[in-house]
């Protein structure tokens, strides 16, 4: 073998490795679907409030999870985030309003773990949780 095939194998080994140890990422019409149903919360209101982060809940490709952060509060802004599982979401102790739980692309159910401030209410928007 040519010196450059060698180095092409070993590439290719190291990618075919790497990729295997990647989590999988729920598709954008799986998150879709799970939207359409978090849109009818009452407590989620519009999604454009929203920093939304999704992921397969517990490796479970039938299940996607979610974690939300409000927008607006320190570097949290309005957008979409499909991530590769559940240490995607990022906790932190700044006072905003904070939702967490998954969506069963099986059944349809959507389940709310938490819906609500992440310090209590006596805590102001972006202050610290203590």
């Amino acid at each position: 073998m040519q010196p450059w095939h060698v180095r092409n194998a070993f590439i290719l080994l190291a990618l075919s490795a790497l990729s295997a140890c990647s989590p999988a990422v729920p598709k954008w019409r799986e998150v879709g679907r799970a939207e359409r149903a978090l849109s009818t919360n009452s407590c989620i209101g519009s999604l454009d409030d929203w920093d939304r982060k999704y992921f397969y809940y517990r490796r479970n490709e039938a299940v996607v999870g979610f974690t939300f952060d409000e927008a607006g509060v320190g570097n949290y802004r309005a957008r979409r985030q499909i991530g590769g599982g559940e240490q995607f979401a990022f906790y932190d102790h700044v006072q905003r309003k904070f939702a967490a739980g998954e969506y069963d692309l099986r059944t349809g159910r959507l389940r709310i773990r938490y819906c609500g401030p992440v310090c209590g209410p006596a805590v102001p928007a972006g202050g610290s949780c203590g």
